[in-house]
């Protein structure tokens, strides 16, 4: 019958602290905190390297607000990422009445606030099985009982309640003797650099967990929890080639391109042995949306989706090789699969678009996908089984890519979401910089923790240079630019990423999205059917 204490040894936040030789967790009671700017060692190792801030404000006590990250590619300029995360509303099911109650994330029902300035997750517990070294992080605990007059009333949890061995069952259990109690767990956990969120480990990316657990002394039916992130609606990015705009854009990752390369690709490949990988939106994604209007709610994650095959509803670039060289017929019909309990995105990025300046090649401005590399904030709610496929490089052999599976394990299924497998989860367009994740979680059992955004997000810090794969790339990226004739010759990207200029990366991404031809540029894979593909 474990107590409060005893729970949250399965939160982030304390693997964290028990990763160090002392404990660093801190509780702080009353007052705003603000964590102090980190202090740049440019000698450290970037895993080592604090580099987040934050500043948290009661009574605002739902909320974390400006949090900023500095980005090593850039001198370490400290950048803003959001300018708020908002936890709540939580929502649960009575499990007698069958009402829906709103839990208020308030000073009230706050038992403890937790301040990490730094720790490590070691990977040995299952629920957070990847190693990261952890930055300045906050841990708030909010408890509720359910009164025996009004059962839409909740209130705070005595400490002696707490913090006895009763507070709740066993995992699984059910504790039907007394009143309903809930407690909630909202926690930041910003980590130091690692190379382990993207694909073959092209980026350098500091995660960012701003996740909700709760947990119930009963079998709760239906329970749904909210989080809000805004990001800010302007960049300090200084070059001009960046639009001022934050701007959001929706993917949804191909989960297997054997046979479905692109014409232009596959001639390319036999040119200059065009990695499997090399990211072209026709190669990795099955369609997009880009700037998705405010309001536009999806569902990302079902569980009652079932594996399916979806013919017809997108297209892929196609032609043929004659005298004067390569010729756009058009687009070809592509099939592709959607896996159990995928929804109508896998992801999300944030951040501003590019201006190439080369109208007769490429329409501007120019989204930065799959990988941005700049102000980008990136949310995956999973990724495709192509990259756990033989050839394509799970990390070498890394558990960062793959979705939960049907046992309750994180990163343990390849092309699953990394959303458990009771959660259903909808996102939806606050505005261009603003999204709202919320999960409905069905039958949750009592004394077991639930975690929504368990996966989080991701923020851009680095582009390490090449040799190697990113070299072989670069090569292959710029012969599909040129590989057709026309008005403007492709111009050819330096083989070393650090010296590129916002305008050769504006290339880069533009060149993975469409194709130049004599005509003008021509998008790489096309939407016949959106409402079909999004099904």
């Amino acid at each position: 019958m474990p107590s409060i204490s005893t729970l949250l040894g399965d939160s982030m936040l304390v693997n964290a602290d028990l990763g160090n030789a002392e404990p660093l967790a801190r509780a702080v009671a009353e007052g705003t905190l603000v964590t102090p700017e980190p202090a740049i060692d440019p000698g450290a190792v970037p895993e080592d390297q604090p580099i987040w801030s934050w500043r948290h404000a009661p009574p605002d006590v739902a909320a974390v607000t400006g949090v900023d990250a500095a980005a090593r590619s850039m001198n370490h300029t400290t950048m803003r990422v959001l300018d708020s995360v908002r936890f709540g509303p939580v929502e649960i099911e009575d499990p007698v009445s069958g009402a829906t109650h709103s839990l208020p994330l308030d000073p009230a029902h706050l038992t403890r606030r937790v301040f990490l300035p730094r720790g490590r997750v070691d990977g040995s517990h299952p629920m957070w099985p990847l190693p990261a070294n952890v930055d300045a992080s906050l841990q708030l605990v909010f408890a509720f009982e359910q009164s025996t007059a009004d059962s839409a009333a909740f209130a705070p949890v005595a400490s002696a309640v707490l913090d006895g061995e009763g507070f709740m069952p066993p995992a699984g259990g059910q504790d039907g003797s007394g009143p309903l109690r809930i407690a909630v767990v909202c926690e930041l956990v910003p980590a130091m650099e690692r190379a382990d969120y993207t694909p073959l480990a092209l980026l350098g990316t500091a995660r960012i967990h701003p996740h909700v657990l709760f947990v119930a002394n009963r079998r709760l039916g239906r329970a749904s929890v909210t989080v809000d992130l805004q990001r800010p609606a302007w960049t300090t990015m200084p070059d001009p080639r960046f639009t001022r705009a934050v701007h959001s854009a929706w993917f949804t990752d191909t989960n297997d391109n054997s046979g479905r390369l692109s014409t232009i690709a596959r001639m390319v490949e036999e040119e200059v042995s065009l990695p499997l990988d090399t990211p072209l939106w026709d190669n990795v994604f099955d369609y997009y949306a880009l700037d998705p209007p405010a309001g536009t709610t999806v569902g990302a994650v079902d569980p009652a989706a079932v594996t399916r095959d979806i013919d017809g509803a997108i297209g892929s670039i196609t032609g043929h090789t004659g005298q004067l060289g390569f010729s756009i017929t058009g687009h070809a019909p592509l099939s592709f699969t959607k896996l159990a309990r995928q929804g109508a995105y896998d992801s999300v990025r944030m951040g501003p678009k590019l201006m190439a300046r080369l109208p007769a090649l490429f329409p501007d401005p120019v989204a930065t996908a799959p990988h941005g590399t700049h102000d980008c904030l990136h949310l995956n709610l999973r990724w495709g089984r192509i990259w756990a496929e033989e050839g394509m490089g799970l990390l070498g052999g890394s558990r960062a890519l793959s979705g939960w599976n049907a046992a309750g394990q994180p990163y343990s299924e390849p092309g699953a979401p990394m959303v458990p497998a009771n959660q259903r989860v909808e996102l939806t367009a606050l505005s261009p910089s603003a999204l709202r994740y919320r999960a409905h979680i069905t039958e949750a059992e009592g004394g077991r923790w639930q975690c929504v955004l368990h996966h989080g997000g991701a923020y851009s810090v680095s582009v390490p240079t090449p040799p190697g794969t990113l070299t072989e790339l670069i090569t292959a990226v710029n012969a599909v630019v040129s590989r057709v004739p026309t008005t403007v010759p492709g111009p050819a990207l330096p083989r070393r990423i650090s010296d590129w200029t916002p305008g050769e990366w504006a290339l880069f991404y533009a060149a993975l999205r469409w194709q130049p031809t004599p005509s003008g540029a021509l998008e790489r894979i096309r939407v016949v059917d959106r409402k079909a593909a999004l099904s």
